[in-house]
């Protein structure tokens, strides 16, 4: 029996963060949602996501910090979501671990489609290493649909 993926959604914007929680749960994500850096670590370790969605800007701590302190205690993957639109910050990003680094303002159907990825890529790669996951990564005909405006600003 497979669960729901659980994401953690690390944003300081409350619109966003309801944004992103609507849109994952839509999708048959389960969404823990955390304010700040601290919280994010905290949540990782209590609620266990298989994801985590992180922005760059932390009131707390840069995205970067929390991205290193993540990686140093849970091998998970990691999808910057951010306003920061300069290359050398997504090359900054990728470079620190991160799995992948969407731009605000972003597609919804871009977003689903690189999270459906990046846990299928995390999937794979635990399969080959013997290590179980209990989640299912959802197909193209989800029950949301999405009209020709589905782009979200920062």
């Amino acid at each position: 029996m497979t669960s729901d993926p659980t994401v953690l959604v690390v944003d300081d914007e409350v619109q966003m963060r309801r944004l992103l929680r609507m849109t994952l749960e839509a999708n048959g994500y389960r969404v823990v949602l955390a304010e700040t850096g601290k919280e994010g670590l905290t949540r990782a370790g209590t609620d266990r996501p298989e994801l985590v969605v992180l922005d760059l800007g932390l009131p707390d701590m840069d995205g970067l910090e929390l991205l290193r302190r993540l990686k140093q205690t849970i091998d998970l993957p990691v999808i910057f979501l951010t306003s920061k639109d300069e290359e050398i910050d997504e090359l900054m990003g990728l470079n620190a671990g991160a799995d992948d680094y969407i731009r605000k303002p972003f597609s919804q159907r871009l977003l689903l489609e690189r999270v459906k990825a990046v846990l299928r890529r995390a999937r794979d790669d635990n399969w080959e290493k013997g290590v179980p996951y209990s989640f299912h990564v959802l197909g193209a005909n989800s029950s949301s649909s999405f009209g020709s405006r589905d782009r979200i600003c920062a």
